[in-house]
């Protein structure tokens, strides 16, 4: 059974794939009223949020991804993915 992601809900993505990411921040004032991190309490306006696509194979295997994913940089967790885009 696959793990389906929706909008606070903690995503689970490899570091690789957010690393692939990370260079496309976002402003995190735009996710005030998005998820805290589950783990240490953090403001989703302290989180780190960044513009995350899946790699290749997951939209060629129709799985694909897109959307503002949040990190904690506090836990070093992801806290939350709003999915835009699925394939």
């Amino acid at each position: 059974m696959k793990k389906r992601i929706f909008r606070g809900r903690p995503a689970n993505f490899s570091q690789k794939e957010i690393d692939a990411c990370l260079d496309k921040k976002l402003d995190s004032n735009l996710y005030k009223n998005y998820s805290r991190c589950h783990k240490c309490g953090l403001s989703p306006e302290k989180l780190i949020w960044i513009e995350f696509t899946s790699p290749p194979w997951t939209w060629k295997a129709r799985c694909g991804l897109q959307g503002p994913l949040s990190l904690c940089p506090a836990c070093g967790i992801q806290v939350e993915i709003i999915v835009k885009v699925r394939s």
